[in-house]
Order: C-alpha cells, then sequence, then structure tokens
C-alpha cells in the first residue's frame, strides 16, 4: 500500500513500517480496509531531518480504518492529496499523521 507521501503534519509524526499479510483485513465488499498492528518496532527521530538527529528506539500499537463513500475526488493539487478531515472525518478519508 503506497499512500504518494502527503505532507507531514504540523504533529511531524509518521513511521513507514512493512506490513504483514494478516494485518491487512478488508470487509464490506471490498468498501473497507483495517490495517492493525502490535508491539511495533519504530525509531523515534523529532529532530529529523536534521543531520545526525538522535534517535531512539520505540513500539507502537495502531489500528487504521479506510473507508470508501461514494463521493467523487479530484486531485487537482499535489499538497492536499488527502482529504480534509476538519469535520471530525464523517466524510471519510484517510488520516495523515496521529
Amino acid at each position: 500500500m503506497h499512500d504518494f507521501h502527503p505532507p507531514i503534519t504540523d504533529a511531524g509524526l509518521y513511521w513507514v513500517v512493512p506490513v504483514p499479510a494478516g494485518a491487512l483485513q478488508w470487509s464490506d465488499g471490498g468498501r473497507s480496509a483495517t490495517i492493525e498492528m502490535q508491539d511495533v518496532a519504530v525509531i523515534d527521530q523529532p529532530k529529523w531531518p536534521a543531520r545526525k538527529a538522535p534517535a531512539t528506539p520505540a513500539r507502537m500499537s495502531f489500528k487504521m480504518i479506510f473507508e470508501a463513500t461514494n463521493q467523487a475526488v479530484t486531485y487537482d493539487d499535489k499538497a492536499k492529496l488527502s482529504r480534509d478531515l476538519s469535520d471530525g472525518g464523517t466524510r471519510g478519508g484517510a488520516v495523515n499523521g496521529i
């Protein structure tokens, strides 16, 4: 799965990890996908991309749910490769950051 690397949120949080086959589950006739992983090894590096930024081994657990909508989406602005979830996510779409 590739998200075309949208801009990093103001929180500055993101990790790239391999997703084992069993962690991805499809439901609702392919209209919903859930990725759930527990105790995943990551590197916490809050000063990245600074040269020689301190790195601390860490672990995290997460669950992401992606749900299709009947709303058409046009990506005409590369800086907006994800949907605006300012309504609390009631329109569906991907969440970037934590």
